[in-house]
């Protein structure tokens, strides 16, 4: 809501992470998942000069749209970002498998995945907690889909080859993280940093784990903001030709 006095914000909700239903055979693999929010776009009207913003896989899926949409890309936000990096150094990124020890599959499991993916979790009402739990519970099948996928991207690719298909975004891009991420350790910030053209220095907050959005709102809406006021007033990169 800090956004949308200046922003008209849409927040897909994708197949297997709220209550949106797909069938049981549905790909949840990381591209048909960008193809899918293509398709979203183009339907709802707004596929054009949009501004991408992911999040942890989101944050893959973001790269991957910026890639094969540039031309309708108008910046990124990659927040604590799934992907390939050679300066990956937790157990989650060494050994993939390792994630579905995070999937809520049982009360008291929402309670331990907050603990491990947040530095500074914000108050959550019980009820809320409790409807939360049990919404992803529901959910815990198809989220075993989604990270066998992420699987089969972390076999499918190497740190350059995952480099090399993020050289080709062309947007500005805002990178954040947490420096207690223990999922996807902030160093790899800097990595992400180094293969994309136009991205700017890394934000990295103090005691924030996996979760900045939860954890620090107000500062990351603020940092996001500033970054959007800069991508606003100034010229798109094609135009910024120097005169023979």
């Amino acid at each position: 809501h800090y956004l949308t006095p200046h922003y008209h914000v849409i927040i897909p909700d994708l197949p297997f992470h709220g209550e949106t239903q797909v069938p049981d055979d549905f790909d949840s693999s990381v591209p048909n998942l960008t193809e899918k929010l293509r398709r979203f776009a183009e339907a709802g009207n707004f596929a054009k000069n949009t501004h991408i913003a992911g999040h942890s896989l989101g944050g893959a899926i973001a790269m991957l749209y910026g890639a094969q949409y540039f031309s309708d890309t108008k910046s990124l936000l990659l927040m604590n970002s799934a992907g390939v990096y050679r300066q990956a150094n937790t157990p989650y990124l060494k050994d993939p498998t390792l994630l579905r020890d995070l999937i809520v599959k049982k009360p008291g499991d929402l309670k331990g995945l907050i603990k491990l993916a947040m530095g500074n979790p914000p108050f959550i009402p019980q009820e809320i907690e409790k409807q939360q739990e049990a919404l992803m519970m529901s959910q815990s099948k198809n989220t075993m889909k989604v990270i066998e996928q992420l699987n089969a991207v972390f076999k499918a690719y190497t740190p350059e080859s995952f480099a090399l298909a993020g050289r080709i975004i062309d947007a500005p891009t805002l990178i954040m993280w947490g420096d207690q991420d223990r999922i996807i350790n902030h160093e790899v910030s800097q990595e992400l940093k180094n293969i994309l053209k136009f991205a700017e220095p890394p934000i990295i907050y103090k005691g924030i784990g996996h979760m900045p959005l939860l954890e620090l709102d107000q500062v990351v809406a603020k940092d996001y903001l500033n970054f959007l006021q800069k991508v606003a007033s100034t010229p798109p990169k094609s135009a910024q030709v120097e005169s023979p």
